[in-house]
């Protein structure tokens, strides 16, 4: 074959490849929005509040998609969104803008993040944003509010629902673990959890 015709043929292959993964995107997106989910009703009353509360002002970006976030999470289907931003761009006060809209109508959230570190951060933070105390799990690591407990007794405070709000690791996604009730899930840095 001339170079021409090889690459027309590398072009087709491409092509063809992107095109089949378009097909099952739309699949999927398709299928998502057939299930069912857990309905959060916004609050604009409540979601004013907690935002007046923050020690800074919001970015017109943050409250942009703070307020998309709101209205994905009152549809009765899965919400799937991804939240791009710089180190420092405000992601985390995005998500727990999310999260205490979850929490204050009675929903559960569960927050995975991919490293011990950025748990112990993110658990930190979630902390002194949200009024509701939070929880963290990982491998080494497992406390409620700033109180530690072993393994056992974590799982069991999770399974029987007394914890609202959840930050962990990849411990986390165990047959033991039950999150009863989560109207929320947070992944930072999806692509890190495969």
């Amino acid at each position: 074959p001339s170079k021409q015709e090889l690459e027309r043929a590398i072009a087709r292959l491409k092509f063809d490849e992107l095109f089949l993964h378009q097909l099952l995107f739309a699949r999927v997106r398709t299928e998502r929005s057939q299930r069912n989910a857990y309905s959060i009703v916004f609050d604009q009353l409540f979601l004013q509040t907690f935002v007046q509360s923050l020690p800074f002002d919001l970015t017109l970006a943050q409250r942009k998609a703070i307020w998309e976030i709101v209205q994905d999470l009152e549809k009765d289907h899965p919400m799937n969104r991804l939240l791009e931003g710089d180190v420092g761009s405000g992601k985390t006060v995005v998500a727990a803008a999310a999260a205490a809209s979850a929490l204050h109508t009675g929903g559960r959230v569960a927050y995975l993040a991919p490293t011990e570190i950025l748990a112990v951060q993110q658990h930190a933070a979630l902390g002194r944003l949200l009024s509701d105390p939070v929880g963290m799990f990982t491998r080494s690591q497992r406390k409620f509010r700033e109180e530690s407990f072993s393994k056992s007794e974590m799982v069991r405070k999770i399974n029987a629902g007394e914890i609202s709000c959840l930050v962990g690791t990849h411990a986390l996604l165990q047959d033991q673990v039950n999150l009863p009730g989560v109207g929320l899930v947070i992944v930072d840095e999806q692509h890190r959890f495969g």
